[in-house]
């Protein structure tokens, strides 16, 4: 897989360390589905300024999540820094409701 959008739903699924977009985004939530205990998850802004870090547990790989309400936090530009294994789901504030 590579880290597609939903249009639709403004919903990146992200399994692969890659630039994901160069325009400013905002997060609302991220939720992240390791593989195995200790599994990292950062995203980084398009400077490589780490953003959001996520880690599975020392001893399983139960999800993650963070969320930062309807607000949403601001990125300028999305990267995949390091995904260890699994998959990040991290939702965008929709278009026209900011």
């Amino acid at each position: 897989m590579a880290n597609t959008l939903s249009a639709a739903t403004q919903l990146w699924t992200c399994d692969t360390a890659a630039a994901v977009t160069t325009a400013g985004a905002i997060v609302t939530n991220v939720y992240y589905v390791p593989s195995a205990a200790n599994d990292d998850l950062i995203i980084t802004d398009q400077n490589d300024v780490n953003a959001i870090i996520l880690k599975a547990g020392a001893s399983d790989a139960t999800p993650v999540q963070i969320s930062f309400g309807e607000d949403g936090r601001y990125l300028n530009g999305l990267k995949i820094g390091t995904i260890d294994g699994g998959t990040a789901y991290i939702y965008l504030k929709k278009r026209g409701s900011f």
